[in-house]
């Protein structure tokens, strides 16, 4: 699971993306929706990053090797 980014204490920041995973191979949990859900699956899978300045690149694999979902997170401004 993925948040949309949370502004809560400073409406101009970029907001804070909360990622949640655990699709790692234990039993999976059902998942559910909020209006701070961007993104949420109940499968297996891994998360992928990568690190370059000032982004930060993260893909959630399925088993499969198919991506379902991806955001890139800019810490030095911009989303």
């Amino acid at each position: 699971e993925r948040t949309v980014p949370i502004r809560e204490f400073d409406p101009g920041s970029p907001g804070v993306v909360y990622m949640v995973t655990g699709g790692g191979g234990a039993g999976l949990y059902r998942v559910g929706q909020s209006a701070f859900t961007a993104h949420a699956a109940s499968v297996y899978h891994v998360v992928r990053g990568e690190v370059r300045d000032c982004l930060l690149e993260l893909q959630a694999v399925h088993a499969d090797g198919a991506v379902f979902d991806r955001t890139t997170i800019d810490r030095c401004g911009g989303r």
